[in-house]
């Protein structure tokens, strides 16, 4: 018979695994589309629609690009949990000092989360 001291060791292991397994392995995908071509990670990824896999260990995460079943690219970032859901799946992209669109970030509509560019 479990005691209040052995239920509250019990519940507090619970808690710790929940939270623990949460970021442990996570896997995900979404569509994107490229308006124009732009930089991941120092690469050229052409104008288009992407099917974007992603895996975070943690938050280390790896971002699979493909078209059609055939990967394009693939690029490591880092996981990050917001506040609030994004309304969209959409790059974050900034320019740099040749004018070209360097990608920092992909939020995924409907989720918490994006995942930042190193």
């Amino acid at each position: 018979m479990f005691n209040k001291k052995s239920l509250l060791m019990l519940v507090t292991i619970a808690t710790i695994f929940a939270a623990v397994s949460a970021f442990a392995v996570a896997r995900g995908s979404s569509v994107f589309t490229a308006p124009d071509t732009l930089l991941i990670a120092g690469k050229e990824l052409p104008e288009g629609q992407y099917d974007v896999r992603w895996e975070a260990n943690g938050s280390d995460a790896k971002m699979t690009f493909s078209v059609l079943g055939i990967t394009k690219l693939t690029v490591q970032g880092k996981f990050v949990e917001g506040d609030q859901k994004f309304n969209y799946s959409t790059f974050i992209v900034a320019k740099d000092a040749a004018g070209k669109k360097v990608v920092k970030a992909l939020q995924f509509g409907g989720k918490k989360y994006s995942i930042v560019l190193e």
